[in-house]
């Protein structure tokens, strides 16, 4: 009967060496925002198409690159065109050399925390741009005045998200980091 078990099991069977390998990538951004109060917002209501309120320029870090921006705001439009709107531009002030792809989101929060107007674009920063967004049309002026301002003051929230590219990870290059690769298993199992 021992022959028989023996028998049906081969020499080759006994010995396969099974070897699973797999792969992931992971996606890497470097996510900054930055929040930026009007105080006494409400006040601007009547002002003239053109009039501009400019936020403190602001530094934004991706890894070591140095990013600086400053939000530009029309309360009632660019010019006479546009003055039923709000009208908002970010400007990139200094940035490194190297180009780099970012997602940009302006948004208007209300007095519950909530992004009550928004716009997002995805764009390349290079040494060159100047306005990052530029929107003429950013939010209804009335829906602003009479809605989203929290005693008369008005919030601005901006999120940058750099794109840092991909890195690519295998079962070799995550074994190698464990300190066992899979040559190293191998020779284990013919040993066994």
């Amino acid at each position: 009967m021992d022959r028989k078990s023996s028998q049906s099991e081969s020499p080759t069977e006994k010995h396969v060496l099974t070897v699973n390998k797999w792969g992931r990538t992971r996606l890497q951004f470097t996510e900054f925002s930055y929040t930026w109060s009007v105080e006494n917002f409400a006040f601007c209501r009547h002002r003239d198409p053109g009039y501009s309120i400019t936020s403190p320029i602001f530094t934004a870090f991706n890894y070591s690159d140095k990013y600086q921006w400053q939000i530009i705001l029309y309360p009632t439009g660019y010019d006479v065109d546009n003055k039923d709107y709000l009208s908002i531009q970010l400007i990139k002030v200094s940035s490194p050399d190297d180009p780099k792809h970012a997602s940009i989101r302006l948004a208007i929060v209300d007095s519950q925390g909530r992004e009550a107007f928004a716009t997002e674009k995805f764009v390349l920063i290079l040494k060159s741009l100047e306005y990052a967004l530029d929107i003429k049309h950013f939010a209804g002026q009335n829906d602003v005045f009479d809605g989203a301002l929290e005693d008369g003051d008005l919030t601005i929230k901006c999120r940058i998200l750099f794109d840092n590219g991909v890195s690519h990870f295998d079962s070799d290059t995550e074994a190698d980091t464990a300190g066992f690769n899979l040559n190293q298993k191998m020779a284990r199992m013919h040993m066994h």
